[in-house]
């Protein structure tokens, strides 16, 4: 999972639309939500994560007290990963 999220990264920085600054929190992003699936649902991979997972994270991240934007910002760097699969990327809008 770390590996992908590394490449997606390097992908992203090839992206002459995206500031560096920009590339550092979707990359943040991408780490914080592998280190929530890892803690919350140990040995399930990132490929598996349905609406649900995605939506258990949005309310871990409202139960931090996270602003609306970091959390919008947050599951939009997650759902642009290509590890993700297309049934987990769900909009969220506050």
């Amino acid at each position: 999972m770390w590996q992908e999220i590394a490449t997606w990264q390097e992908t992203l920085k090839a992206r002459p639309d995206l500031s560096a600054k920009t590339v550092a929190l979707y990359t943040q992003d991408a780490r914080r939500f592998a280190t929530w699936v890892q803690h919350e649902h140990p040995g399930l991979k990132v490929t598996e994560v349905t609406p649900t997972d995605a939506k258990a994270y949005r309310d871990s991240l409202l139960a931090k007290r996270y602003a609306p934007t970091t959390i919008n910002r947050a599951l939009r760097s997650v759902s642009c990963s290509s590890s993700i699969p297309p049934r987990a990327r769900i909009r969220f809008a506050f």
